[in-house]
């Protein structure tokens, strides 16, 4: 009987010893492809920051652009409502009165 139960045990062991390096084995691959997801994601992850960093940058050149293009507008009509104060001076300055009597 004891040689039985020490039979049995050595057998429970080895296959023991099999099953887990069967799991082993199979879960190798699996790691490789964890590892090629976890690179991929790293690389993905990167050239997120970097987009967000640009579209960052061009927000701000942006909200720059949009004051400046306000400003320039402004005296362009400062500078219009200037002209057309002159212009209508120059009119007041050259009347010519014609055929009194």
């Amino acid at each position: 009987m004891k040689q039985l139960v020490a039979e049995l045990a050595k057998q429970r062991a080895g296959l023991k010893d099999d099953v887990s390096h069967l799991i082993q084995e199979s879960l190798k691959p699996l790691e490789a492809a964890v590892g090629a997801l976890r690179d991929t994601v790293g690389s993905f992850q990167a050239r997120l920051v970097a987009t967000e960093t640009i579209a960052g940058e061009n927000f701000e050149r942006l909200t720059t652009a949009e004051a400046t293009i306000k400003a320039l507008q402004a005296q362009n009509q400062t500078l219009l409502d200037h002209v057309d104060d002159i212009e209508n001076r120059s009119r007041i300055s050259n009347l010519r009165i014609v055929n009194i009597l």
